[in-house]
């Protein structure tokens, strides 16, 4: 029995947000991969128009393919990493607390202490390493880019994507809408 891809969740542009557009009409539409619980491949199609529902409405492109590596496939889509400037915190005391941590390794403790502290620098480094953005939604992987151009100056433009896996299963995202100036 095959299943659907996960939801492809949109993170940029903002839906209803105004976009500055740049060389080529370009902009960048981002989103959270998708995963196949049946562990098969997962390509994308983004459906990018002015049509207020673009699945079905708009041409699709095929922006990204997930293969394993080594198959000769070209990934057609970038894949950069979620922007993890604005950390809690909880994650800035945990950093502190790991600095103080390998500070103090060079003191001779006791077998009892040094246990102690190894333990609150693995805490201190595992509470440091788990990533949120600004909303503080969680992600472990990074998110896919296409890199729309040829858009117009003062236009709404509403976008989808859709994940297919191998299967022909398929799940649709939200529709979002951005206007360009």
């Amino acid at each position: 029995d095959a299943h659907p891809p996960s939801k492809p969740i949109l993170r940029a542009p903002d839906n209803g947000s105004v976009v500055d557009l740049g060389p080529n009409g370009s902009t960048t539409l981002r989103w959270r991969p998708s995963t196949d619980p049946d562990g098969g491949v997962v390509n994308y199609e983004v459906y990018l128009c002015t049509e207020e529902n673009p699945l079905g409405r708009c041409p699709a492109t095929e922006v990204a393919t997930y293969l394993p590596p080594g198959n000769g496939t070209t990934l057609y889509a970038s894949v950069v990493p979620v922007d993890h400037s604005e950390k809690s915190n909880l994650q800035i005391i945990a950093l502190l607390g790991a600095v103080i941590c390998v500070g103090l390794m060079g003191f001779s403790w006791s077998n009892r202490r040094r246990t102690l502290l190894y333990i609150w620098l693995a805490f201190s480094l595992s509470a440091f390493i788990g990533c949120s953005d600004s909303s503080g939604k969680n992600y472990s992987a990074p998110d896919v880019t296409y890199q729309a151009t040829g858009l117009s100056p003062d236009t709404t433009y509403y976008w989808a994507v859709v994940a297919v896996d191998d299967q022909g299963e398929e799940s649709a995202s939200d529709v979002w809408s951005f206007t360009t100036r």
